[in-house]
């Protein structure tokens, strides 16, 4: 490098830029055995005051709780207040329904026509589940997290079940069985939709309410 030519390093550098040219001056120097001019002992004095406070800048980004982190929960109590806001409409567009509805049946109307669009008094229904009235052939079934050597046990359990194990299990594994055998029992989740049942099932629960529905005139 010729040393009368002067390196950028003002603050405006990025880290990498100050880092390079911190680099290239320390070669040089080294390649005229530790001589310093005054252009590189400028260049380092402005390094050494601008290198820590990038550094500051760097880490206050990426620290925990710092301005990525603090931008998140900003941008994360923005997307709640909007979900409240999100929740509020949908909870008054029912309403709505529910008022046209009952104005409807007041007035013993089935149907109301506009221009454009005509309007349906109807009931909707939604369908949920009793799962504790669910038959055993219905349910799915999600198993624990397992660790490892469970994990290893119950495949080695299904081989030998097959009888592609040839020996039994080791003695040492009775306890994991033990331990796999309660895991299953008590954090399995059980799961059943709606649509995997017949139709009047005793353990679907179907809930009413007076709404309208909207269609355009063709």
């Amino acid at each position: 490098m010729n040393t009368s030519t002067a390196l950028k390093t003002d603050h405006k550098q990025t880290l990498n830029d100050m880092l390079v040219t911190k680099n290239i001056l320390l070669d040089s120097i080294y390649e005229n055995d530790g001589e310093v001019n005054d252009q590189q002992e400028e260049s380092l004095k402005l390094l050494e005051n601008n290198l820590p406070v990038k550094v500051d800048g760097w880490a206050w980004t990426l620290m925990k709780n710092g301005a990525i982190d603090k931008e998140i929960e900003l941008w994360q109590q923005r997307k709640d207040f909007m979900d409240e806001i999100i929740k509020t409409l949908r909870n008054g567009k029912d309403r709505l329904k529910l008022r046209a509805h009952q104005i409807m049946l007041m007035n013993n109307l089935d149907r109301l026509d506009g221009t454009q669009f005509w309007i349906k008094r109807d009931i909707g229904r939604t369908k949920s589940l009793m799962m504790d009235v669910v038959e055993d052939e219905y349910k799915k079934y999600e198993l624990p997290v397992l660790n490892n050597n469970q994990y290893r046990l119950l495949l080695n359990m299904v081989k030998h079940f097959n009888g592609t194990l040839k020996n039994d299990l080791p003695f040492d594994s009775i306890y994991a069985a033990i331990e796999l055998e309660e895991m299953i029992e008590k954090h399995k989740t059980e799961r059943c939709n709606v649509s995997d049942l017949p139709e009047g099932h005793c353990a679907i629960v179907i809930e009413e309410r007076p709404t309208v529905r909207v269609y355009a005139k063709r």
